[in-house]
């Protein structure tokens, strides 16, 4: 943590994990956002907490930075080179 840091709050991180979106598949860790959101409406201070350490610590898990991302060609652009087709 630096001088500069101001620590979560509960209502930018329920804002956070509102804008979510449900359709995507979980991550590394296993959590989707409905498991997340449901979670922190049950434990919203323990939540607010672990998150706040994290900042203190300057440690964030290496499975809450980790995604693959799986391009998907959209129909009728598999022939072309531009960045568009996905």
């Amino acid at each position: 943590m630096t001088p500069n840091d101001v620590e979560f709050t509960k209502e930018e991180i329920l804002a956070m994990i509102e804008k979510f979106d449900p359709g995507k598949a979980p991550g590394e860790d296993g959590q989707n956002s409905e498991i997340l959101l449901k979670t922190f409406n049950r434990f919203p201070t323990f939540i607010t907490g672990l998150y706040n350490e994290c900042l203190r610590k300057g440690y964030f898990p290496k499975q809450w930075k980790h995604s693959i991302i799986i391009p998907i060609v959209k129909p009728g652009k598999e022939g072309s080179t531009e960045v568009t087709k996905y």
